[in-house]
């Protein structure tokens, strides 16, 4: 998904038909702040709805449900259910790989939590993750990531 014309919505689309075949997902895009406020949401969505032991929502549910005139300006902080609780039926199950590219190198932080996001998508433990996260020293905003699941 390098370079595609895509808004939030079509990835959301994209994710609906695909998530649970997916082994790798390269993403090269100007829509990185939108794409990691909605995937947050849906994630703590998704993190509630277990929680309440009720039936998870899908991306396409998601997408025509959200409120698309929502403005947000800042990163939100990743809420504290999604590093209380690992999803039992993941949508992203074989994810082992993720390559997020940014050209705006002011985008750093929305890149490294859009991989927590994913890796929590894909069945990893955040609280986990977040310990052990090692900062890079390259000011790059080009990241790869391999999710090593237990």
């Amino acid at each position: 998904m390098v370079n595609l014309p895509l808004t939030w919505f079509g990835y959301f689309l994209i994710f609906d038909q695909f998530a649970h075949s997916l082994t790798s997902i390269r993403i090269q895009s100007d829509q990185i702040f939108m794409l990691l406020h909605h995937l947050t949401r849906f994630a703590t969505h998704l993190a509630t709805l277990q929680q309440d032991n009720q039936i998870p929502c899908t991306f396409r549910e998601y997408a025509f449900e959200a409120d698309q005139r929502e403005v947000t300006v800042v990163i939100e902080p990743l809420p504290k259910i999604l590093m209380q609780i690992r999803l039992d039926d993941p949508p992203f199950e074989r994810l082992n790989h993720i390559s997020i590219t940014s050209q705006n190198t002011q985008q750093q932080d929305m890149v490294d939590q859009l991989n927590t996001i994913f890796s929590f998508l894909a069945g990893m433990s955040i609280y986990r993750l977040k310990r052990s996260k090692v900062s890079s020293p390259s000011p790059s905003c080009v990241k790869k990531y391999s999710l090593d699941m237990p």
